[in-house]
């Protein structure tokens, strides 16, 4: 799953949950309304995501995410990097990549909850596709979960 629509938390003091858009028609066993990802089968499954972050302040800032599973933060599955600051009049950016492995029952959601400490200029984006040389779009969130054998 992915989205290109640029997403801020919703103000200083509020996390917020990543909200994915595009679904990969050839899923199976999981499925995705909003920032709710539904896991239909008990198994234990790898999730991996990664956020292309952009700042467009001139200081560096924190993004924290963390996986939440039926409503409540997983134990220690906190990640926190830091955005490089806008420099030379272009945005800062990087991508914030991780994998988790958790066992699932039928029934279970999993969400992406994520914190900066500016929740005005820093967002999760999508960059534009290139045009020389030409490549593809980065969109702003991915998430995949590969379940077990």
């Amino acid at each position: 799953w992915s989205t290109t629509a640029a997403q801020n938390i919703p103000g200083p003091l509020l996390a917020g949950t990543v909200s994915f858009t595009n679904s990969d028609p050839g899923s199976t066993n999981v499925s995705v309304a909003g920032s709710s990802i539904t896991f239909a089968k008990t198994c234990v499954y790898n999730m991996q995501y990664s956020l292309q972050l952009v700042n467009t302040d001139t200081q560096l800032h924190d993004v924290y995410v963390w996986f939440i599973k039926n409503g409540v933060a997983i134990p220690a599955s906190n990640s926190v990097t830091s955005v490089p600051n806008k420099h030379g009049g272009i945005n800062g950016h990087t991508i914030l990549a991780l994998n988790f492995v958790a066992s699932l029952t039928a029934g279970d959601t999993i969400q992406l909850g994520w914190w900066t400490d500016d929740s005005v200029n820093v967002t999760i984006s999508t960059v534009t596709p290139g045009v020389g040389p030409a490549m593809p779009v980065s969109p702003g969130a991915i998430f995949t979960a590969t379940q077990s054998a």
